[in-house]
């Protein structure tokens, strides 16, 4: 996902961090993004680069948490 930086308009910052704490409340992953607006986030969501991206994601992953808020 970080790879996604410069290349879909309107995101400003992208990160993935890896869980330290390993607790049975902590996930494992974490991906955090920031965008100039709404608009940037939902074309963020369908942009092909995004979607391979969450088509390997499916693969791996046993749950999904989501958070979406401005500021």
């Amino acid at each position: 996902e970080e790879s996604l930086a410069g290349i879909i308009p309107g995101l400003l910052n992208i990160e993935v961090g890896l869980d330290l704490s390993r607790t049975d409340q902590s996930c494992d992953v974490a991906l955090y993004a920031e965008f100039s607006s709404r608009q940037a986030l939902q074309h963020y969501q369908v942009h092909p680069a995004h979607q391979e991206c969450v088509a390997f994601i499916r693969q791996v992953r046993d749950e999904r948490r989501v958070v979406d808020y401005e500021r």
